[in-house]
């Protein structure tokens, strides 16, 4: 809803956007991204690849399983480029969004690896 509510506000501003990257997924190992059948967010990938194995994140995924299943369906809709997260769901279910999902259940290194991929995505 909340990402909902951000595109109607900001319509006008779809455009100008570089790109949105979910995070929900957060709380397992990365293996890389997401590019929901998009080859153009694949190369753009491509090209900081060598920081991303360098960080155990280097794999794309052209999967669209979760195209409308996650906050970033209607921005992707609107052309705005997308990349979610792409790792393990063996604690997913278990964990987001349940009475469970608090900080002393995250894995410190997961939050690490996390943490050093959006380093990485906003400097270049």
């Amino acid at each position: 809803m909340g990402s909902h509510a951000y595109v109607e506000r900001h319509k006008a501003e779809m455009p100008s956007l570089d790109a949105f990257l979910s995070l929900i997924q957060a709380v397992n190992e990365q293996r890389g991204w997401y590019v929901m059948g998009r080859e153009d967010e694949k190369d753009a990938l491509a090209a900081i690849e060598p920081l991303l194995t360098g960080l155990g994140a280097d794999q794309t995924s052209s999967d669209t399983d979760f195209l409308f299943r996650s906050d970033h369906a209607r921005l992707h809709v609107l052309g705005v480029p997308t990349l979610m997260l792409w790792n393990s769901m063996d604690r997913y279910e278990t964990l987001v969004h349940q009475a469970s999902d608090t900080f002393d259940s995250v894995v410190r290194s997961d939050l690490d690896q996390t943490v050093r991929l959006q380093a990485q995505r906003r400097t270049r």
